[in-house]
């Protein structure tokens, strides 16, 4: 059975909740160990696609977990108190919140690109990243955990993370972004090297700030 590290921490985040809505389940694996490890009470599977539907229902055949075969949060009709979005891009993320922009749930979040730009989605209507976490699992990840609220942050955090739980996992994440916006740099000119050159500078900062 699929486990890795990107779904533990997942999994951890959930502790405590009672009904967790997983959108694009997948085949299932983040609701069966939630349940199996009693961290929530009840799943919700939501899909695009009924081929990996179909898994998650055989995966968790037997298990307190109601499935939809529908778009991010359409047709979905009872309560949950937790939704997962994991695996897709911060894009396809955003839409899908904006679904629904009035429920109050938590939302834990493992997009795999521009988190700047999910940062600022989050800013704007009514969102606060309670923590974000770095996961390394062959490439790096980043678990946002979202409640409601307020919250501003400087254009450094939007690049480079807000209230990040500052491991070594995180310091060896800051290199290798380091590394990435100064190779950048390195191959552009003009404005698009002037705009690298200040996102590479931020990461050089948070990095001086760790070692403080």
């Amino acid at each position: 059975m699929a486990r890795n590290k990107r779904i533990d921490s997942i999994v951890e985040a959930l502790k405590g909740y009672h009904t967790a809505l997983d959108i694009g389940t997948d085949h299932g694996y983040v609701l069966k160990h939630a349940l199996d490890q009693h961290y929530i009470k009840k799943g919700i599977a939501s899909d695009l696609r009924k081929q990996p539907l179909e898994k998650a229902k055989t995966l968790l055949k037997n298990y307190p977990v109601d499935f939809y075969l529908t778009d991010g949060f359409l047709s979905i009709d009872q309560p949950f108190d937790v939704v997962v979005i994991a695996g897709m891009g911060s894009h396809t993320t955003i839409e899908i919140m904006k679904q629904r922009l009035d429920t109050q749930a938590d939302f834990i979040l493992m997009p795999h690109d521009h988190l700047h730009e999910l940062r600022a989605f989050l800013c704007e209507h009514g969102f606060v990243i309670d923590y974000e976490k770095i996961i390394e699992d062959r490439h790096f990840y980043t678990l946002f955990k979202v409640i409601r609220g307020t919250m501003t942050m400087s254009e450094k955090e939007m690049y480079t993370g807000y209230h990040v739980i500052k491991d070594d996992t995180y310091k060896k994440y800051i290199k290798k972004m380091m590394a990435h916006y100064h190779a950048l740099v390195a191959k552009t000119h003009s404005e698009k090297q002037a705009y690298f050159t200040k996102i590479e500078r931020y990461f050089m900062e948070v990095l001086h700030d760790i070692h403080d």
